[in-house]
């Protein structure tokens, strides 16, 4: 299905200025029409790289089409160029969400199965020194409720549609960030597992806030939408987004990775992201979540049910070291995603509720 390497006469553009984004996705599909020539089209979405990934158009660009469409994405805006770039070399999210590396692909279920296991073992430890029978009888029943309370995964489905209705939210330059509430978390589960050979339930270990920087609740986020792109925003303490290793990873029910982003990590897992607002207490990160249901290569297809963030501790006692939160969606409930309306140079302020506050200025965009 590759595009010939021979005879094939292609659209280009003509130096000029920068388009808007509408304008660059417009051109862009006509582009995309020009490259798939007669070929049948599964399906059409709005956003260009979701189309062209749908329809699997990245088997159709060669070096030929790749010089013909820099001509395009000299003129689009930054952040638009950029994601084309990151689509067509092949990153974590650009391979129709493909295979991830094996750390990606088990993390975060194995340690979520052994973060249950732990505390299965801690409550019944705790059962083995209680004698009494009444103590006994209310704690088995509530146990049986937090454990069942944690075997349910009862999550919905995060979407980021293009904001055009006059009553959903939107920000003027001259506001703060309208924060949605039931998108927002907290960074308050501390996970710590110590490097080691014994089994992985064995070496989840409590620690203390110097071993990780900062204490639980300290660090929190929430999602917006900014130049037509989801944005995950973590505020935090003065000086935080200076020396933090941030992640965001958009997860399935299944907890399986659609897209992992970092910022600031040494040893970075998932692919490097386009920072648009960045400050001493805020950082606005640029996700990519799938706008339908994406067929997986180990089998099934899955959808985006929730945002998973967290802050990476950098100790090398420890095979991970974090503070985490879960940005997620209720079964049935549907939450319009907050747009900003920025410029480069203005200083957006969050508050997140608490003490969680922060202000970063915008350095992106048309």
């Amino acid at each position: 299905m590759r595009v010939g390497d021979g005879g094939r006469s292609l659209p280009r553009v003509q130096a000029g200025p920068v388009w808007n984004y509408q304008e660059a996705d417009e051109q862009a599909h006509q582009f995309l029409i020009a490259v798939a020539g007669n070929r049948d089209i599964y399906q059409y979405l709005e956003d260009p790289i979701e189309h062209a990934r749908l329809n699997g158009l990245l088997l159709l660009f060669n070096d030929e089409v790749n010089e013909a469409f820099e001509t395009y994405l000299a003129r689009m805006p930054t952040v638009r160029a950029q994601a084309w770039r990151e689509f067509i070399a092949g990153g974590v999210s650009a391979e129709a969400f493909g295979p991830l590396t094996l750390q990606e692909q088990v993390d975060e279920r194995r340690l979520e199965s052994n973060l249950r296991a732990a505390r299965r073992a801690s409550v019944v430890t705790f059962f083995a020194l209680t004698t009494p029978l009444v103590g006994l009888i209310f704690a088995g029943i509530w146990l049986w409720n937090v454990l069942s309370a944690e075997e349910s995964n009862d999550v919905g489905r995060i979407r980021f549609a293009a904001i055009t209705e006059p009553n959903q939210q939107s920000t003027t330059l001259s506001e703060a960030p309208m924060v949605e509430p039931r998108l927002t978390t907290s960074l308050e589960s501390t996970v710590a597992v110590v490097v080691g050979t014994d089994d992985l339930a064995l070496r989840i270990v409590r620690v203390t806030p110097e071993e990780i920087r900062y204490r639980a609740g300290d660090v929190a986020a929430t999602l917006f939408q900014f130049q037509d792109e989801p944005q995950v925003v973590f505020v935090g303490p003065q000086g935080f987004a200076e020396v933090s290793c941030l992640r965001a990873a958009v997860v399935t029910e299944t907890l399986r990775p659609l897209d992992v982003v970092t910022t600031g990590c040494v040893d970075p897992i998932g692919r490097s992201t386009t920072i648009a607002c960045v400050g001493p207490t805020a950082i606005m990160m640029q996700l990519d979540v799938p706008a339908a249901s994406v067929e997986l290569p180990e089998g099934g297809s899955g959808v985006a049910n929730a945002v998973r963030v967290q802050l990476i501790g950098q100790d090398e006692r420890f095979a991970t070291l974090s503070l985490r939160g879960s940005i997620e969606v209720g079964a049935g409930t549907e939450v319009v995603v907050p747009q900003i309306v920025a410029a480069p140079g203005n200083t957006l302020t969050f508050d997140l509720g608490g003490d969680h506050i922060g202000s970063c200025a915008v350095n992106g965009g048309a």
